[in-house]
C-alpha cells in the first residue's frame, strides 16, 4: 500500500474511531452542586461523603459507586454504558467533602474500579425514585495499595446520618428536610471488567 492510500485510510477511519470512543462510557449520572427543586420520578439524588484519615500514596483519592443489578448480582454497566458516580478529593489527611449526584433510580454499590477496597461486606444502596438519599461517608484510613485483597480494605463506611447532617447542610443548604438514609442490603461484590478494542 502506498503512502497516500495508507494516509487516506487513516483519515477515513478517524471519524469512526472518534464516534466510537465518544460512545464508550456513556453515563446517565450527573454531579450536582445544588439540589434541584423537582426530581423526576425515574431519578433520585444520591449523596455521600469522602474523607481522608491517613497518608495516601497519590495526590488525590477518587471514589465512585456503580449502578448495581440485583438480579444479575453485579454492576449493570458495560464498556459502552456504565452509570456511575465519580468523585475525588485531595489526599491530604483531614480532607473531607460531600458530593451529590442526579442518578437513574435504582441500586448502587461500591465500585470494583475504586483505588482501595471497602471494609466489611459488599452492600448495595437504594436510590428510590424521586428521593434524596444519603449513603454514608467513605473514609480512607490511608496506607499503601496491596495486591492481596485482604490487605487492600483501606476504606470504611460510616452511615450515621445524624452526625453528618451539619456538614451536609453546609454543603447543600436546605437538604435536611428532604434527606433520608438510603436503604442498604448485603449483595455479592460487583466485578471489574476489561474493555479491549
Amino acid at each position: 500500500m502506498n503512502f497516500y492510500m495508507h494516509r487516506l485510510l487513516h483519515l477515513s477511519l478517524l471519524p469512526t474511531a472518534t464516534a466510537c470512543l465518544a460512545a464508550c462510557g456513556l453515563n446517565a449520572v450527573v454531579p450536582v452542586t445544588t439540589l434541584p427543586k423537582h426530581i423526576d420520578q425515574d431519578r433520585a439524588i444520591l449523596v455521600y461523603g469522602i474523607a481522608m484519615e491517613g497518608p495516601w500514596e497519590w495526590p488525590s483519592f477518587p471514589l465512585g459507586l456503580d449502578r448495581y443489578d440485583l438480579e444479575k448480582r453485579d454492576t449493570s454497566g458495560s464498556c459502552w454504558r456504565r452509570d456511575k458516580t465519580e468523585g475525588s478529593i485531595p489526599a491530604a489527611p483531614g480532607t473531607q467533602q460531600y458530593l451529590a449526584f442526579d442518578v437513574p433510580a435504582g441500586w448502587y454499590a461500591y465500585s470494583p474500579f475504586n483505588a482501595a477496597g471497602l471494609s466489611g461486606p459488599s452492600q448495595a444502596f437504594q436510590a428510590a425514585p424521586g428521593t434524596v438519599v444519603y449513603v454514608g461517608k467513605f473514609s480512607n484510613r490511608g496506607g499503601k495499595i496491596s495486591y492481596r485483597a485482604e490487605d487492600d480494605r483501606l476504606v470504611t463506611l460510616d452511615r450515621d446520618l445524624q452526625t453528618a447532617l451539619p456538614a451536609l447542610e453546609r454543603a447543600f443548604p436546605g437538604i435536611t428536610p428532604r434527606l433520608s438514609l438510603a436503604s442498604a442490603k448485603v449483595v455479592e461484590a460487583p466485578h471489574a471488567f476489561l474493555c479491549a478494542p
